[in-house]
């Protein structure tokens, strides 16, 4: 019984150093939206990482507290503009990124997503403009209607010069899904790679597999120093999108969860006050 305590003990300070193994390495921006007042998110300025406040259209999106939480207590709820494209909230980070970048957030809707509508967050070297709809030089990691969930790297003003993969499925409505992408540069000084994951694992993300990736180069995008939301021409107004717990790093643990040491060291504490319990209650 000694021994199998002494084997028990070494095996949690084992767990418990590897726990420290995969510590974050540098976590560039997030918000979980959970400080903001309830309201228009325009001007609202918390989370980490970030270079000046949200820049949203009011018109558009809002602060929300769901009575279903997407993920935390608050979320971003926004909606279409059909028959324009929108840009209904961006914002710029507090360094601007050259090298591997990973990103997550929480994506739901609860109205309206069908046929060609377009959602999706996206990565650029500029904020809003009255002519950039974010379809030249930029990443997407988003959703439509008839596709389902996509990545995207697209070269030209009108967007037709641009690469897509899909993963083949897309949300069900009222669900809750956690969208993850790495963008990066393969042998090239722009970003010519986009591999997308939905509800990954860490280990899905960390050693690249169960993803899908885009690949395209010539799209002019060095460095990402903005991100935000954009909707197509045909996302209607009448629908319901939220987005919730948006985190960018450049490591997958900076946006992705490693609940399984945690999970082994509290399983096996227990473990090891169950023995000690029984070995006290053994007659010496």
């Amino acid at each position: 019984m000694k021994g199998t305590i002494a084997l028990l003990a070494v095996t949690i300070v084992a767990t418990w150093g590897t726990c420290g193994v995969n510590a974050r390495a540098e976590l560039v921006a997030s918000d979980n939206f959970d400080s903001y007042a309830v309201g228009e998110l325009n001007g609202q300025n918390e989370g980490i990482g970030w270079n000046g406040a949200w820049v949203a259209d009011t018109a558009t999106s809002e602060v929300i507290t769901p009575s279903t939480p997407v993920h935390s207590a608050n979320t971003v709820q926004f909606n279409g503009t059909s028959p324009d494209n929108n840009t209904p909230l961006y914002r710029q980070l507090a360094t601007t990124q050259s090298g591997d970048i990973y990103v997550s957030y929480v994506f739901r809707y609860d109205e309206g997503l069908d046929g060609n509508d377009f959602v999706t967050l996206w990565l650029d070297d500029v904020g809003n403009e009255s002519s950039h709809l974010h379809t030249e030089g930029s990443a997407f990691l988003g959703v439509t209607g008839g596709n389902g969930f996509f990545v995207r790297l697209s070269e030209s003003n009108d967007g037709s010069a641009r690469s897509q993969q899909e993963t083949g499925f897309g949300p069900l409505q009222g669900q809750a899904y956690t969208v993850v992408g790495r963008l990066f540069k393969d042998g090239s000084t722009d970003y010519n790679k986009f591999t997308m994951w939905i509800d990954p694992t860490l280990d899905d993300v960390a050693n690249n597999v169960g993803g899908v990736t885009v690949t395209r180069s010539g799209i002019g995008l060095s460095g990402i120093s903005h991100v935000g939301i954009r909707t197509g021409a045909s996302t209607e107004s009448t629908g319901q999108y939220l987005v919730d717990s948006l985190q960018i790093g450049t490591q997958p643990l900076d946006v992705v969860p490693e609940p399984s040491n945690l999970a082994l060291l509290i399983s096996l504490m227990l473990v090891g006050s169950a023995i000690l319990s029984r070995c006290r209650k053994q007659p010496k």
